[in-house]
């Protein structure tokens, strides 16, 4: 959710600013530019293609966090996990300071350590209610 909300912001900035000021707001929040501009031009290539198939985009079904984290837990699944002392946030989360009882994560890192990086805090019911959950300690 965090890459949402920095494309987000992004386009806020976009819209508003110059492009030294576009170039300077990604510098100063460790932002790659050019990966943020390709990210909202697949964004818009995504909106054509709804717009052509006639899907309404300005249709929400509640919280559009929530409904995002639960379409991407359906096909990933397996990348649910419940808080275990194996594994630990990777301290580039927002996440890593807190202890969150069931995560969806990207990414396994292995150091001297087993870190998930990329994490999102999830409810144990969303897990729940998928059809084929498997959840493994995390």
């Amino acid at each position: 959710m965090t890459y949402l909300n920095v494309i987000r912001s992004y386009n806020e900035i976009a819209e508003q600013e110059t492009a030294a000021r576009r170039k300077h707001w990604c510098r100063t929040h460790f932002v790659n530019e050019r990966t943020v501009r390709e990210t909202s031009d697949i964004f818009e290539q995504l909106k054509r293609v709804c717009n052509t198939m006639g899907i309404d985009l300005k249709v929400s079904a509640g919280d559009v966090a929530e409904s995002i984290l639960k379409s991407v837990l359906r096909g990933l699944y397996q990348n649910a996990a419940l808080l275990h002392p194996d594994v630990k946030i990777h301290h580039s989360s927002s996440l890593s300071s807190r202890k969150a009882p069931c995560i969806f994560f990207e990414e396994f890192v292995f150091t001297t350590q087993t870190y998930v990086r990329g994490v999102s805090s999830i409810a144990v019911t969303a897990v729940a209610e998928l059809p084929s959950y498997q959840i493994r300690a995390a």
